[in-house]
């Protein structure tokens, strides 16, 4: 389904089956109520400029959620999604959608991926059971996160390579690799939230530089804070 310069409006609809889901490219539009599931591919894209709404949705068994990229923008809000077998919302070359008070779940890959100078604003999500990272920021990306919780993921809570970001007030529990990893080059800005039950390093900062204010920020378990390989981190 394609929306090329135009504005398209799906209510209540359930779209299935197909080799990708909901395209909109160069124009704007609203999905609510739906339920979109068993997609080759993406269940709803946005390019170039393209700033749809996704609210109240479902979506599952997908190869991605909701894509964004070559400048697209859109905002998800309030939809669930299940059993993404790549990463649920993915943002890339120059994007910046904005994802709030959303769901993320038993998917094979991550919940959340910022690549290519993408940013964006998430906030107030959950992400939980995936066998991914929770949060990965690469390529010079630089998005704001905010009150989000990430639980039982199998790589890390929040993984950052040559970029930065912001990242406000999370909780990391029980990640199989360090909670938050900042490596190669990358400086993101952790503040506020809790990283506790990890299996490994809490907070690792590798080759890297970051900023990551120890009185905001509580480790109750994990080994703690490992630094390795010309760490430059700073902590307030």
């Amino acid at each position: 389904m394609l929306s090329e310069r135009g504005a398209t409006h799906l209510r209540n609809c359930h779209v299935h089956g197909m080799r990708r889901g909901v395209a909109f490219i160069d124009s704007s539009g609203v999905v609510e109520h739906c339920r979109l599931w068993d997609f080759d591919e993406y269940a709803l894209l946005s390019k170039r400029d393209s700033q749809p709404i996704m609210r109240h949705c479902h979506v599952e068994n997908v190869g991605q959620g909701f894509e964004a990229f070559e400048g697209g923008r859109g905002t998800v809000e309030d939809s669930q999604f299940s059993g993404v077998r790549q990463t649920a919302v993915v943002a890339s070359a120059r994007s910046r959608p904005t994802v709030r008070r959303c769901r993320i779940s038993d998917g094979r890959g991550s919940g959340l991926a910022f690549s290519g100078s993408a940013g964006g604003l998430v906030e107030d999500c959950e992400l939980a059971d995936l066998e991914g990272s929770g949060v990965s920021v690469s390529g010079g990306a630089e998005p704001d996160i905010r009150r989000c919780r990430i639980e039982r993921v199998g790589g890390n809570g929040i993984y950052v390579s040559k970029a930065q970001g912001t990242f406000s007030d999370c909780t990391v529990t029980a990640s199989r690799l360090p909670a938050v990893a900042a490596v190669n080059q990358a400086a993101p800005e952790v503040s506020g939230g809790v990283l506790r039950g990890a299996r490994d390093d809490a907070l690792l900062i590798q080759a890297a530089s970051g900023r990551t204010p120890t009185s905001g920020l509580r480790t109750l378990a994990g080994t703690g804070f490992a630094c390795r390989a010309e760490v430059q981190p700073s902590a307030t």
